[in-house]
């Protein structure tokens, strides 16, 4: 009855199932249960919990599976069910434990560890996990770690400060989060955030919400030589991260040594709003980004940078006629970098779909490489340069292609500098090369502060203002590089009807 309590007083560990080959059970339909200790549920024998209406409130840690070989559950079953304690499930090596909860809500203000040397599952079905001033680990050791959440109604909030959810922490371990309904609500997530772990996120017809404010927000593949996944893959799937650095991949500290971290990220479906995409972000990492019928959204003032750390690769893909990045409420000062360190290699494919971003830089510090074809359309609000930003630094490489019919690139409000525009850049080289598709530009500058070389095969390029003085522009730096510009197909075109055409300083 709801005027039932009992109450367990001692600070030690009180077992459910204590020996091998044992079986005990903890049945609350109602009333009260509280523990002062420790709570082991399956210490070295079998051990289930269950909770329909009642209350239970554990002081220590509830522990499900804890010696190796032995197996702990726990079900929240009814709206009343309330639980509160530190989940650790599957302790030991061999151990193996779950929770279910179909109702209710478990409150945690210490530690979650869904597995740690062992195997751990939860599964939130309608109830509701909420962590307080705690880190949510899966796993915490070199065991296994699954989250899922399977129903609309299914809940978990995360609160406070410097806390994450670290999908897989020790190493040598494998965490998994699936997201299939729900909502998740945190500070952080981590995915592979120790080292060799290995962690994989699904994200379907649910909702994620990451609030931290640092520069640590959502991280794929964190730790050196990590391995991290994370894949939106529904039409009303949602995840949103505006604060901190947004989403990085690859490494979580820029540059930092030995990184050779792995972050990537399958955008099938839905839509996710960051304040920023950043990948391979540490030294020697690599990432990749393959969006489908994805729609990316880009605020405020983080940019997007393809292949951000010292000799990192990284690709960006759009795959499909509906996928979409929109970075145009990202201010200039913050661009789309395409290969932005020394020994950095970064490629964007737009082989379909619609890249929207406000300036464009396509090799700062490294190489960098654009690819146009199929349907594809990019359309850069402010200006390309090539290689670097007009800012100053950088002397390396950057090539755009538009290899298709129907390829269009639309620069009609800015410049696009083929070579570097900065005092001491000489050694930079560009190249833009139109197989096919269509250039429509308002200022085209070949040859500034560095060579710059442009060839023009079975496509055109096309005037993009009527303003006077504007049109294209060949070796026009008083730094000396060299414009070049090939014609080279009987459909070659260039059409400036009432624009200038320059040579020269």
């Amino acid at each position: 009855s709801e005027d039932t309590a009992l109450l367990v007083s001692g600070t030690g560990n009180h077992p459910v199932g204590n020996s091998a080959g044992s079986f005990g059970a903890i049945v609350i339909s109602n009333g009260f249960l509280g523990v002062t200790g420790n709570l082991y549920v399956g210490n070295s024998g079998v051990g289930d919990m269950w909770i329909g209406e009642g209350t239970a409130v554990v002081a220590g840690t509830i522990s499900l599976g804890v010696v190796s070989n032995s197996n702990g559950r726990l079900t929240l079953a009814g709206p009343g069910a309330d639980l509160s304690g530190g989940p650790r499930i599957g302790v030991g090596t061999g151990a193996v434990g779950s929770v279910y909860l179909s109702n209710g809500i478990w409150r945690a203000a210490s530690e979650v560890r869904i597995g740690d040397a062992g195997e751990g599952l939860m599964e939130i079905a309608g109830g509701t996990l909420d962590v307080t001033n705690a880190n949510i680990f899966i796993p915490y050791g070199p065991g296994t770690g699954r989250l899922v959440m399977t129903s609309a109604d299914s809940q978990m909030f995360q609160q406070g400060t410097d806390i994450a959810v670290q999908i897989s922490n020790g190493t040598n371990g494998y965490g998994e989060v699936v997201v299939s309904n729900g909502l998740m609500d945190v500070m952080e997530v981590d995915i592979a955030d120790g080292r060799a772990t290995a962690g994989d996120m699904y994200l379907y017809n649910g909702t994620c919400i990451v609030r931290r404010t640092g520069q640590s927000t959502f991280n794929i593949g964190s730790a050196p030589y990590s391995t991290g996944r994370l894949v939106v893959a529904d039409s009303r799937a949602l995840l949103v991260v505006t604060n901190g650095n947004g989403i990085v991949l690859g490494g979580q500290t820029a540059n930092s040594q030995f990184s050779n971290a792995y972050g990537r990220l399958d955008f099938d479906s839905g839509t996710i709003i960051t304040r920023g995409l950043r990948l391979a972000y540490g030294r020697d990492s690599s990432a990749e980004v393959v969006i489908k019928d994805g729609k990316l959204i880009n605020v405020t003032d983080t940019g997007i940078i393809v292949a951000q750390g010292v000799n990192s690769q990284a690709s960006l893909i759009l795959a499909n006629p509906a996928s979409m990045i929109d970075a145009t409420n990202t201010s200039v000062s913050n661009p789309m970098i395409v290969g932005n360190s020394t020994g950095a290699v970064g490629q964007v494919f737009v082989s379909n779909g619609t890249v929207k971003v406000s300036r464009l830089v396509v090799g700062n510090y490294g190489t960098g490489l654009v690819r146009l074809e199929n349907q594809a359309q990019v359309i850069v609000t402010d200006n390309i340069y090539m290689p670097n930003n007009v800012a100053g630094g950088g002397t390396g490489t950057g090539l755009v292609l538009l290899a298709s019919q129907d390829a269009s690139l639309v620069v009609t409000s800015g410049s696009l500098n083929v070579g570097a525009s900065w005092a001491g850049a000489k050694g930079a080289g560009s190249h833009l090369l139109i197989s096919n598709g269509t250039l429509r530009v308002r200022i085209l500058s070949v040859g500034l502060a560095s060579d710059g070389l442009l060839t023009v095969l079975d496509g055109s390029v096309q005037q993009g203002s009527t303003s006077g003085g504007e049109g294209l522009k060949i070796g026009t730096s008083s730094e000396g590089g060299t414009g070049t510009v090939v014609l080279a197909h009987a459909n070659a075109l260039i059409n400036l009807p009432s624009n200038t055409l320059v040579f020269g300083s």
